[in-house]
């Protein structure tokens, strides 16, 4: 899978059948478009539109997306020691976003309050995810568009060429991959 870093005021997704936009301060009307006539599967963060260029607060509130029924109403910052457990699991950690709307909640907070809406393939997440909750929202993602995923062990890294596997482990201890033990800082590569 390859991935690109797009500049925020990109005009054409099309080629891209996930888009991730951890949080866009600010959203051009190019890249608003852009995501409103997107076929594919596009998850924004929080804080995603949250502010003018000018950095004030919009006119309608955020996130103001084509098509996606929900504003912030309030936001939290989030001690580290408090959590907001999601019902399926996993946790807010650090801010988290208070949405009303009629858009469709994927995910909840156990307290009810939406943590992940959507439109159609435009989702809004409406705060930061610990790695459980991350790793559940990405790989639904990646499924809904038929997108490999393989998770790795801490440390393990894979990158793939038209020709050869490669496995780097970072960690100062062994890693267990495919049936195969990456000895601490090795190398592992096979041919595709």
């Amino acid at each position: 899978m390859n991935v690109d870093i797009l500049p925020p005021d990109t005009a054409d997704l099309s080629a891209y059948k996930l888009v991730l936009a951890p949080g866009l301060f600010t959203l051009s009307d190019a890249l608003k478009s852009a995501l409103a006539a997107h076929g594919g599967t596009a998850i924004l963060g929080p804080r995603t539109n949250s502010r003018t260029p000018n950095f004030a607060i919009p006119v309608p509130l955020p996130p103001a997306l084509p098509g996606l029924d929900t504003v912030i109403a309030r936001v939290e910052s989030l001690p580290p020691d408090v959590p907001v457990p999601l019902a399926q699991g996993g946790t807010l950690i650090n801010w988290r976003e208070k949405l009303e709307g009629s858009a469709e909640a994927i995910e909840l907070a156990e307290d009810g309050w939406p943590a992940l809406v959507s439109a159609g393939k435009l989702h809004y997440l409406a705060g930061w995810p610990d790695d459980q909750a991350l790793a559940r929202i990405l790989h639904r993602a990646c499924q809904a568009e038929g997108i490999e995923t393989d998770p790795l062990p801490e440390g393990l890294r894979r990158r793939d060429t038209d020709t050869h596997r490669f496995l780097f482990n970072y960690n100062p201890v062994p890693a267990e991959w495919g049936g195969v033990s990456i000895p601490p800082a090795g190398v592992l590569w096979t041919k595709l």
